[in-house]
Order: structure tokens, then C-alpha cells, then sequence
């Protein structure tokens, strides 16, 4: 099995199946990033359309998740959101989880303004919010305000700071202001000394506020034995071959680590 992707949705469902088994939630993905060509991106949105039908057909517990650029905002951004407002729309029918991932900095406006078009439809929707921007503190207030689901990650493209103490610092800062909210939330991280504050700072009380993001390909151990402990945790799992964007940036990740001295979690 490849580590990083599933190269067929029957795999990739396949491994919902056992992952659900094991008390984790599955969000999936098909790979088509920065897509200019709007029979693609329409083709994509099918696709979509068809996964949302059979998560739900199958019971399978979890969702999906979007990129815009695949849905071709580079090119026509009124044909993203339609599509993506469409999706969400039929997550929602279905009772399938909807996400948009947050992409480069020259997209954060224009995705956090289609999340909240989604809100506005009245379909749930789960953001990215990237913990190396700037901005983000800012963003987090308006995606509370429309009552968006944040997800926080560190962030995998290019942020304003690079430093891996600063970005950790800044996720911790986020999460302090989620959690003084009371409202759920979710994380991306594999960082063992941040998934170790958190479920710290939780206690017993609080463990169903967050849900715990992984990555297929790391953190195996550890994602098991949070759900075996109860915690809500989800796995995501990029279907399709043409992931050689992503698995750079996996990859990149591994390195910056092995860089300072560091491991993800086991």
C-alpha cells in the first residue's frame, strides 16, 4: 500500500472501512490540484458527487475534502464556488462531512469567502486555518463569526514565518482562543509536543471539543491509540495518482524534521 496516497476510491474506501473499524473517521480527497481547464474541474466535482453517494450508501463514517484550485478557481472562480456550494450542498443532504483545505497565501481571501457562502447556504464546512499567516488571528475571528468550523494546521505551502518554535507558539496561541470559546474544533498536526499540550490542556472534561487530523502514511501509533483512548480522531486520505504536489510536500515536511533534530509522532 503506497504510503502517502490511495490510488483507486475502492482502496481508499476499503481503508475507511477498516479505519472506521478502529474508531476513526476518514475524510478522502481526490488529487487534482491548480486544474485550468473547466471540463476538468466539472469532471472532478462529478466525482465528488458520486464519493459524497456512496460514503453515504455505505455508512461510512467521515467526509470530504476540497481543494478550489481543483475545482478550477484559478481560471473561473464563480464555476469553483458553484461547485464547491453545490458539493456542500449535497455533503449536507447525505450527512457526509464537507471540508475545504486552505491552499497558498494568494488564496486564503477567496476560500475563506466561499466557506462562508457555504454558511450562508446553511451547509456545515470545516476551514483550514493556517497557524504560519499573518492574518490568521484576524481570520479566526470571522470564521467564528460565520460559524465555520475551524481546522488549525501549522501550514504546508510558503507562510510569513518559517520558525519552527514561532509556528508552534502561534498554534498554541490559536488553539488558547479556540478553547476559551467552547465551541468544537478541529487540528492538523503531528507534532508530538503540541498533541501533548492539547490533550493536556482538554482533560478529561473537554476530549469531544477537538477532533484530532492525521495524514494517512504518519502517525499510525499514535492515531490508534487516541481513538482507543476515546479521543475523536480522523484520518486523511488523498485518492488518485497524480499527487506529486502533495507527496512533495509530505516529504518536504519529513526533511525540515530531520533538519532540526525532531520526529512526528510514532
Amino acid at each position: 500500500m503506497p504510503r502517502w496516497t490511495e490510488h483507486s476510491v475502492n482502496t481508499a474506501l476499503q481503508r475507511c472501512k477498516q479505519r472506521n473499524s478502529e474508531g476513526i473517521t476518514c475524510i478522502v480527497h481526490l488529487l487534482d490540484e491548480y486544474t485550468r481547464d473547466q471540463r476538468v474541474a466539472e469532471d472532478l466535482a462529478g466525482q465528488y458527487s458520486t464519493l459524497i453517494g456512496t460514503l453515504s450508501s455505505e455508512r461510512i463514517e467521515g467526509g470530504i475534502s476540497i481543494k478550489l484550485t481543483s475545482l478550477g478557481s484559478l481560471v473561473d472562480r464563480e464555476l469553483a464556488e458553484k461547485l464547491a456550494l453545490d458539493l456542500a450542498r449535497e455533503a449536507h443532504l447525505h450527512r457526509v462531512g464537507f471540508e475545504i483545505d486552505m491552499e497558498g497565501k494568494g488564496h486564503v481571501e477567496y476560500t475563506l469567502e466561499t466557506a462562508r457562502s457555504v454558511r450562508k447556504q446553511g451547509s456545515p464546512v470545516v476551514l483550514a486555518l493556517q497557524a504560519y499567516l499573518d492574518r490568521s488571528r484576524d481570520d479566526l475571528l470571522r470564521i467564528q463569526e460565520a460559524g465555520i468550523i475551524p481546522r488549525l494546521v501549522k501550514g504546508a505551502y510558503q507562510g510569513d514565518v518559517s520558525e519552527f518554535e514561532t509556528i508552534e507558539n502561534r498554534f498554541r496561541d490559536l488553539a488558547e482562543v479556540l478553547l476559551e470559546t467552547q465551541n468544537p474544533f478541529h487540528v492538523g498536526t503531528h507534532d508530538p509536543f503540541l498533541l501533548s499540550w492539547l490533550r493536556q490542556r482538554l482533560g478529561e472534561n473537554h476530549r469531544n471539543l477537538v477532533r484530532f487530523g492525521f495524514l494517512m502514511g504518519l502517525s499510525d501509533v499514535t492515531k490508534q491509540s487516541m481513538a482507543s483512548d476515546r479521543w475523536e480522531v480522523s484520518e486523511y486520505i488523498p485518492i488518485g495518482e497524480e499527487g506529486s504536489a502533495y507527496i512533495a510536500r509530505r516529504e518536504r515536511y519529513l526533511n525540515e524534521l530531520r533538519n532540526l533534530g525532531r520526529d512526528p509522532a510514532p
